[in-house]
C-alpha cells in the first residue's frame, strides 16, 4: 500500500509541474494512481472488518467466554469511563442532576 501511495503522490506532483491540465496523459496517470490507492485502502478496510468479525465469531462458537470478552474489549476499547458532572460519576445520578 505504501508503494501505491508513493505512486499517487508522484503522479500528483508531476501533474503540478506540467501545469495541471485535465485533458492529458499526466492527468489520466494521476487519476489512475489515485483510484488504485483508494481501492487498496477500501480493500484493506473490508479485510480488517472481515477478520474482526471472523475472529469474534470463532471465539463465540468455541464457547470460551473469557477469550471472547478479552478479544471484544481489545477491539472495542474496553469499558467506557463515565463523565464527571458536578463531581458525580454515576450515570443514573448524572441523569437525575441534569
Amino acid at each position: 500500500m505504501t508503494e501505491l501511495k508513493q505512486a499517487s503522490v508522484e503522479a500528483h506532483d508531476l501533474r503540478k509541474v506540467c501545469g495541471r491540465l485535465k485533458q492529458s496523459d499526466v492527468f489520466t496517470r494521476m487519476k489512475r494512481a489515485k483510484l488504485a490507492y483508494k481501492q487498496a485502502i477500501k480493500t484493506n478496510r473490508v479485510d480488517e472488518e472481515s477478520y474482526f468479525s471472523d475472529e469474534l465469531n470463532d471465539l463465540s462458537l468455541s464457547k470460551d467466554v473469557s477469550k471472547f470478552w478479552r478479544s471484544w474489549n481489545a477491539k472495542m476499547g474496553g469499558a467506557k469511563i463515565s463523565p464527571v458532572i458536578n463531581g458525580v460519576t454515576d450515570s443514573s445520578l448524572i441523569a437525575q442532576v441534569c
